[in-house]
This record gives structure tokens, sequence and C-alpha cells, in this order.
């Protein structure tokens, strides 16, 4: 799978609701035995205009649409700060869900509910459009709605939680990472976020424990 890096953001998930959740330099355990009890390491959605830009860059937002938004944002700055906050719940919410089913636990209820919530939004937002010679529900083109980015998220979530895919979903581990990404390869032997970063930093690890 090819990685595309764009200035700070990186999209090896697979999917944009998993590559949402990778925003974050990383998540470590607090605890060994618990692993929904986590810390952020870095996270790079400082602010609505982090938001904005991760939209534009992951194609969610054209760049017309992202200038509105931003100006929206300089207008309403407590609603600008309401989306932002909102959207990182969603974020973690999202990530508990797909961690506890990698690691086969129970999934919080209000995680579900919360992420149920954003796609009834969604769904209220989305219209029904004749493209390519079949009807599709979308939003409409050029949308400027400043919660449009969380629509996309929640129900990328929803589409991946029912798919056939749902059982090739990875957590990397490389120290203090813990991204999440779709596993493609044929026989399913993908093992690291981004083989140059943390597939590469384990190599030298490995390496460096052999000279010891």
């Amino acid at each position: 799978m090819d990685i595309i890096e764009i200035n700070k953001w990186k999209f090896v998930g697979g999917q944009i609701c998993l590559d949402f959740i990778n925003s974050v330099g990383g998540r470590i355990r607090e605890e060994e035995s618990d692993s929904l009890n986590y810390k952020i390491l870095e996270d790079k959605l400082e602010s609505f205009t982090d938001l904005v830009d991760w939209g534009k860059n992951t194609g969610i937002l054209n760049e017309g649409s992202a200038k509105k938004i931003i100006l929206f944002a300089s207008q309403n700055e407590k609603a600008a700060k309401r989306i932002h906050q909102k959207a990182l719940t969603l974020r973690e919410s999202i990530y508990r869900i797909f961690l506890c089913l990698t690691e086969k636990i129970e999934i919080p209820q209000e995680d579900i509910d919360l992420l149920n919530n954003e796609c009834t939004a969604a769904r209220d937002k989305q219209k029904l459009f004749f493209q390519s010679n079949k009807f599709v529900w979308n939003f409409e083109p050029c949308n400027v709605d400043p919660e449009s980015i969380i629509w996309h998220i929640a129900l990328s979530a929803a589409e991946l939680l029912i798919s056939e895919q749902l059982n090739r979903i990875k957590q990397c581990p490389g120290d203090n990472c813990g991204w999440l990404f779709l596993d493609t390869s044929k026989n399913g032997s993908r093992q690291w976020c981004d083989m140059k970063v943390c597939g590469n930093l384990a190599k030298v690890r490995r390496y460096r424990e052999k000279q010891k």
C-alpha cells in the first residue's frame, strides 16, 4: 500500500475513519491490563483549523469549501471550538470501538450510542443523486457546513463496521504508536502502520539487542 504524506498528515489507515483515528502521534496504555486506559501522544488536531486542514488533505473538503469554513470559524469561535471538541470525542469513540473489536473485548455502549447519533445526523444531510446511471446517497457538492467532516468520518466508520473487511483491522505494535490500519495484503501479513517508520525502528531495536 502506497503511503501518502502531506505536511504533517499521514494516510496509512486505508479508510477515512482509520486515518482520522491516526491523527495523533501515538497512543500508549497507562495500565498494561486495560487497553482502554491510554494516553495520547502529540495530538495533531490541536484546533478547528487543524481539523479543516486534515479534511482538505483527505479530499473531504475542496479548497473553496475549506476557506469558507475557516471564515465561519473566524466569525463563530465558540461554535468552531464546539465542533472541534465534537470531532475529538468522535475520534476517541470510534478508536475504542475498533480497538475492542480487534482485542475481542466488550465495546462501551456509550461509544456505540455516540456513533449512532453522528450517523443519524449525517444521514439527515444526505440526498439521493443520480450519478453514473445509478442512484447514490451523497452530500450536496461543495458543502460548506462546518460539521461535514464529522459526517464523513462517522459514515466511514459505520460502513467499515458492517463490511467484510472488519476482521482485517489491525493495530500497529510499534513503540508509542497504536495506529490502526486495514490490512489489505493478500495473505494478511502486514504488521506495521508504516514499514519505513515503525517497521524499521523495530529492526534497529532487534539488531541492537543482538549486539549486547
